[in-house]
């Protein structure tokens, strides 16, 4: 909610908090990149994406649909611009 309503330090302390609880939940992960990247911090974004996408494509399936793709997007994005190409 926060994160929809652009209060981005409460977001990123509500999403820490859920890291503290759930680390290894694959959309608690992509919560805390959407955070983090929204943010701007892209490069602090990458890990949780990462975590997130590894999670939906092997522990959680259920995430597999639309979540995974997405993801890859997400990163294949930030490493896009991070070569200065648009994403």
């Amino acid at each position: 909610m926060y994160l929809a309503d652009k209060k981005l330090p409460e977001a990123l302390q509500e999403a820490q908090q859920a890291i503290a609880l759930a680390p290894d939940s694959a959309r608690v992960n992509a919560t805390m990149g959407n955070v983090l990247d929204a943010m701007d911090r892209r490069v602090e974004a990458r890990p949780y994406y990462e975590t997130a996408l590894r999670q939906a494509l092997t522990v959680q399936p259920d995430f597999q649909g639309g979540f995974a793709p997405f993801r890859q997007w997400r990163l294949a994005a930030q490493d896009n611009a991070a070569q200065g190409a648009r994403p």
